[in-house]
């Protein structure tokens, strides 16, 4: 009798993150880019989330977007239990969690059809069986105008590692006990073989590099990376072939940096793709320039392309806002061909206007009028891929959404309590999700119970058994700990408190 896990890692549950580019915002946002018709989101709109893991990021959309219905399957039920739980405690009525197989989902006589239908990463992770369960569901659930979000591991660029991968595999599988364990017991046994100068190792260096990379990785997400019996990265052609099946074709990738060709190609290479117009090969080719591991491609059933004038308009009323604080963001934006500097114009000028509050491009573009129009549209799609930018929704939307990212914040920071898994705010104006450490959580829970933060934050700590760093050392003090967190929290209110209020999630 086959197992149910059908050679997937269930012993092990996954990792507790947030994934932007699965946000309706990020997606349209990045269609329009590409001159694209998306789903509108100013309406109800239905999605998809197949192979959700713990739940997070579909529990956080459907706070941020009300006016959608969301649906989610992962097979592996701990993780469910995990959503289920979650969204109770926000009280969300517009998500529906299932531990279904992509076959028994499919056959749900209550599941709608989606406008947006998104998986990450586990499309290499699984048999090709369930890769066709899948493209099967695509082709039975997907709306006409709907978009498909599909990240997976990529060829060429996985190449180098399937070797380190094979003999770390190969070793887990030979052993019995807890799954992570015998994991550190292969990572320690590919490193002896590296240092006995194994020729696949001189001959890949970045193998070896990779090596002592993940050496430092969170166990629960490399187990799945490294131990899934049916790991298989693609080529950009094959996941083309597959989702034809479905009749969702290629529209663009989801990583905003790789419509900046001009950034991440020298400029004989750039001359050489322009020169291809089948969209399989260019994309192939360029995957091969820049040697690309990890593809975020977004496929569509007829999406129709926008006349160049509306593309514009839509982009000229587009509004961003910042949604990191303006200390907080690098002073470069790297490139594989070049560096862009972030604190030179004209990003000073947008990054100090956003400062001040949303603008939409418009607005921008009066306070920059030296600047070309393409200019300032490229400059705010590397704002929005370094992400320390993003588009804002519709007015009325923010209103209808304070509510529900309230309650998800509010789970969150009551979490934050006992456990230190979930570090993610909803944000209304963004429609989407923003990253925070456990002490900006705990301040949070301290302001709406009423009662002083830092002294909250410490026992916290203190009772969760962890301290704080300081110049990349354990403070072990008491004292100096809770003086750390008295600093931060005079941070947090002159600083973070008002950041956190232009996202109006205060």
């Amino acid at each position: 009798m086959q197992s149910w896990t059908e050679g997937y890692v269930a012993e092990v549950d996954y990792t507790h993150g947030f994934y932007r580019e699965l946000a309706p915002t990020h997606l349209n946002y990045v269609l329009l880019c590409k001159g694209l018709q998306a789903p509108p989101l100013d309406r109800a709109f239905t999605y998809c989330e197949l192979g959700c893991g713990q739940g997070n990021t579909t529990n956080l959309l459907a706070a941020a977007n009300p006016q959608g219905d969301f649906y989610a399957t992962d097979f592996n039920p701990s993780h469910i239990v995990h959503a289920q739980t979650l969204a109770r405690e926000i009280g969300l009525k517009n998500i529906h969690f299932f531990d279904d197989s992509f076959q028994d989902f499919a056959d749900r006589a209550e599941l709608p059809d989606f406008d947006f239908i998104t998986l990450h990463g586990v499309f290499s992770w699984i048999s090709p069986e369930n890769r066709q369960q899948i493209v099967n569901f695509i082709r039975k659930k997907l709306k006409v105008g709907g978009v498909v979000y599909l990240s997976y591991n990529a060829m060429p660029g996985w190449s180098a590692f399937l070797g380190m991968r094979e003999l770390i595999q190969a070793q887990v599988l030979s052993q019995s006990g807890p799954i992570t364990k015998r994991f550190d017991l292969a990572l320690n046994f590919a490193k002896a073989i590296a240092e006995q100068e194994a020729i696949y190792f001189k001959s890949q260096p970045a193998a070896l590099d990779r090596l002592q990379q993940i050496s430092t990785m969170s166990r629960n997400y490399l187990v799945h990376e490294y131990c899934n019996r049916h790991f298989m990265p693609l080529f950009h052609r094959e996941v083309v072939e597959l989702l034809d099946e479905a009749k969702a074709s290629f529209l663009v990738s989801a990583h905003l940096g790789d419509q900046m060709e001009h950034f991440r190609l020298q400029p004989n290479q750039l001359q050489t793709l322009q020169t291809i117009e089948d969209p399989v090969l260019r994309e192939t080719l360029r995957d091969v320039y820049t040697n690309q591991s990890f593809r975020r491609d977004i496929f569509g059933r007829g999406t129709v392309p926008l006349a160049s004038l509306a593309q514009r308009d839509r982009l000229d009323q587009q509004t961003f806002a910042l949604t990191l604080r303006s200390s907080q963001i690098p002073k470069e934006y790297p490139c594989p061909v070049a560096t862009v500097h972030l604190d030179a114009e004209p990003f000073k000028t947008i990054i100090a206007g956003l400062s001040d509050r949303p603008h939409t491009m418009a607005e921008l573009a009066q306070q920059l009028p030296q600047l070309a129009w393409r200019d300032l549209h490229l400059s705010l799609a590397i704002a929005v891929d370094g992400g320390w930018a993003m588009p804002v929704v519709p007015q009325a939307a923010v209103k209808a959404t304070r509510e529900t990212c309230h309650r998800f914040n509010r789970a969150i920071a009551r979490r934050a309590l006992t456990e230190n898994k979930i570090q993610l705010l909803a944000a209304p104006l963004v429609g989407s999700g923003i990253a925070v450490d456990q002490t900006i959580l705990l301040f949070l829970e301290s302001m709406w119970r009423k009662t002083p933060g830092p002294e909250l934050a410490f026992e916290t700590y203190k009772r969760m058994g962890l301290k704080l760093q300081k110049n990349g050392e354990t403070v072990e003090n008491d004292a100096e700990n809770l003086q750390l967190l008295k600093t931060s929290w005079e941070q947090f209110q002159s600083q973070t408190g008002p950041w956190l209020k232009s996202l109006q999630i205060l």
